[in-house]
């Protein structure tokens, strides 16, 4: 009788532990999706539990059972000589009750810590019993439900911080990444809160986004990206065209190559980014052209000519208006003669204007 108890504790608990790894690998067989595996396997699990609480419940009710009868034999069942017992058969009588007793109210006790076992929940109130916290060096972060939660929150986590399609190098965190059993205390006013696998990963990212992070990760990687290689220009001598006179002969197309980078970054947040190879996987074309290189004819010089003569009366030659008025004061006193156009020997207004302003190589045209 004194193995009943343990019996129940462990196979309550390898029962338990089973349902999980049962369900967890049926829920990937199947192939469900995250939410509805988890949904699916925490639903088998309260099945289980349910169990293995009226499992629990009836060994209670066998063991109080069992240990009543063995009382009931001690105190009442007797022979027919028990008024000829010596007193060392009253004492041992005694002894074997007072056993007895302490036997019952032992099992009692560690039946009923049993029962009332310490658990976690998740935000929705469904009960964890055996959590575990998952600890960045001596610091608890949170809880989660098994081991291999913990393991997938840290590999999200990892996966999140490393650039899209990169090769990894290599990881460093400044802190001891880990997960642990936790061991619950007793008499707590509100069972603590466990977290799924997603709130846990957006726990961690938030976090580490802030002025002081949990924890940080260092990620080296090589990353490669399509990059376009310019277009060059190509010149062909032509005599057909002047010098200083171009034309366009073929347009060119432009090239692509890969460019690898080398990248360092902390928590997610690029630090360096250095090219350390570049692979072509397609050449440029250089767009060609044409580049004159006969000479221009060199243009006639054309004969001097008064400025003035291009408009009538509107561009004046050489002199000014003092130097003109101080010639024409000389032909002063001669005779006016209509249509003249002599100063000395006699001319009108307009004759005489023009032989002044001829004198000064002023043309005026017809007045």
């Amino acid at each position: 009788m004194v193995s009943i108890f343990p019996g129940c504790c462990f196979t309550a608990k390898a029962l338990r532990l089973a349902s999980r790894r049962f369900a967890g690998n049926l829920a990937k067989k199947v192939q469900l999706d995250g939410k509805n595996a988890y949904l699916w396997r925490t639903e088998f699990e309260d099945y289980v539990k349910s169990i293995l609480f009226g499992f629990k419940q009836g060994a209670f009710s066998c063991i109080i059972i069992l240990s009543c009868t063995l009382l009931f034999l001690f105190m009442f069942c007797s022979t027919e000589e028990d008024h000829m017992i010596t007193e060392f058969e009253k004492y041992s009588y005694r002894k074997k009750l007072t056993i007895a007793v302490a036997f019952l109210m032992t099992v009692m006790l560690l039946l009923g810590l049993y029962i009332t076992k310490p658990y976690a929940v998740y935000a929705d109130g469904t009960k964890v019993e055996d959590p575990y916290v998952v600890k960045a060096g001596n610091e608890e972060l949170f809880l989660v439900e098994d081991k291999e939660t913990a393991e997938e929150v840290i590999a999200s986590v990892m996966e999140a911080y490393a650039p899209d399609g990169a090769q990894i190098n290599s990881i460093v965190v400044d802190k001891k990444i880990c997960a642990e059993d936790k061991t619950l205390e007793r008499g707590g006013k509100e069972p603590p809160l466990v977290l799924t696998e997603g709130e846990a990963v957006s726990y961690i990212l938030e976090k580490n986004s802030t002025d002081e992070p949990l924890f940080s990760v260092t990620i080296n990687a090589e990353t490669g990206s399509v990059a376009a290689m310019d277009v060059g220009e190509a010149y062909e001598e032509t005599e057909d065209m002047y010098v200083g006179d171009t034309q366009v002969k073929s347009t060119g197309t432009a090239g692509s190559q890969v460019v690898t980078n080398q990248v360092t970054s902390v928590n997610g947040v690029s630090l360096t980014s250095t090219v350390v190879d570049t692979t072509v996987l397609q050449e440029s074309t250089d767009t060609v052209i044409y580049k004159g290189i006969k000479e221009k004819p060199k243009e006639e010089a054309k004969p001097k000519h008064n400025a003035a003569a291009d408009y009538k009366g509107h561009v004046m030659g050489s002199g000014n208006g003092a130097a003109i008025a101080s010639y024409a004061v000389q032909f002063a006193g001669n005779p006016y003669v209509a249509g003249g156009t002599s100063p000395e020997n006699g001319a009108d207004c307009s004759g005489f204007t023009q032989q002044l302003y001829k004198a000064f190589w002023i043309h005026t045209g017809d007045l």
